[in-house]
């Protein structure tokens, strides 16, 4: 009856998921033995491990691009605030130009254009001279227009640049708050996973005391300096997007570790399985950092003996771990 509880628990809880989980244990009918009940309650607890795994990853993701849409939004903002003041300028220069322009003509048709003609032509010591001051005030008046007719194209493309960013924002506003939503849905999504890891633990008590046992703390020495100090973080807690000894995620642990040597690989686990120099399977060496997914959605470094460190999901900490099925490994130098 305890067991039909549990499976019921467990299967309300993943008809809200839409990553797939291992079928029920058939062990959880009658005539099978117990150790096909505990490896089969292990297989499904370790599919459900996967999922957070891959969720987890799949946020952090999504965190980095939603920091490249901020820098984005940043510079765009920038980038129109900018040019709004220049176009305050421009429309200020326009202004000013005019009224200079305005105060020339009305000063001249206050005195008369013919009276300015005749000054023109009395103060005038030869012909030259009269062409030469007729010359400037057509000149001057020219250099009005000119300037003016400047300024107005100069605040038409400040205008269009202006419009370009302002729709550059728009898009990525919009980019933002779409991440923003898939991060809210794979959060929710996770929550449902680590409820379902729960029921699926407390279970079959004996099954996780067995886990617990093969990733003990402090039992794994290695001379290898990288390995050594990424030992040091055993029992940090897992936090997604975590960077820091406070609390890391799968890549952010790695990342943290080579750059205690000045080694500094990308930020994302998809990204970190294309640094560094292949390793083909048996020749794995400590220090090696191992990939599951293609991409990535989970990271870990190799110890030696078959074994790996990791940050594995949110609700645990960084532990060791038997390496299993991974897909692709990177030597770091």
């Amino acid at each position: 009856m305890f067991r039909k509880s549990i499976l019921a628990t467990a299967v309300m809880l993943s008809l809200s998921m839409p990553f797939q989980v291992c079928a029920s244990p058939s062990s959880l009918s009658s005539g099978i033995s117990s150790d096909t009940n505990t490896q089969e309650y292990k297989n499904w607890n370790d599919n459900v491990e996967k999922q957070i795994e891959i969720m987890d990853n799949q946020i952090e993701g999504n965190i980095a691009a939603l920091e490249k849409y901020n820098q984005t939004l940043k510079n765009l903002n920038d980038g129109i605030s900018k040019n709004a003041k220049e176009l305050s300028s421009i429309n200020k220069s326009i202004k000013d130009t005019s009224d200079i322009a305005q105060k020339r003509i009305r000063e001249m048709y206050v005195t008369g254009l013919r009276q300015n003609y005749i000054n023109i032509l009395l103060s005038s010591k030869n012909f030259n001279d009269l062409i030469s001051k007729s010359i400037i005030i057509k000149t001057l008046m020219d250099f009005d227009d000119h300037n003016i007719k400047k300024l107005e194209n100069d605040k038409k493309s400040r205008e269009s640049i202006v419009k370009k960013l302002k729709q550059n924002k728009d898009k990525t506003e919009k980019l933002k708050s779409d991440i923003l939503r898939k991060i809210d849905i794979l959060n929710k999504q996770k929550q449902n996973q680590k409820k379902l890891l729960s029921v699926l633990n407390s279970s079959d008590p004996s099954e996780c005391a067995d886990f617990e046992n093969s990733l003990s703390r402090g039992s794994f020495t290695s001379t290898n300096d990288v390995v050594n100090y990424a030992l040091s973080f055993l029992g940090v807690p897992y936090v997604w997007g975590g960077t820091s000894p406070e609390g890391f995620d799968c890549s952010g642990f790695v990342q943290y570790v080579y750059a205690h040597f000045g080694v500094n690989i990308p930020r994302v686990s998809q990204e970190q399985q294309n640094f560094g120099i292949p390793v083909q399977r048996g020749e794995l060496q400590p220090g090696d950092l191992v990939f599951f997914g293609t991409p990535a959605y989970h990271v870990g470094m190799y110890i030696g003996n078959g074994k790996f460190i990791e940050a594995p999901h949110t609700g645990d900490v960084v532990k060791i771990a038997n390496l299993g099925n991974y897909t692709s490994a990177m030597r770091v130098r």
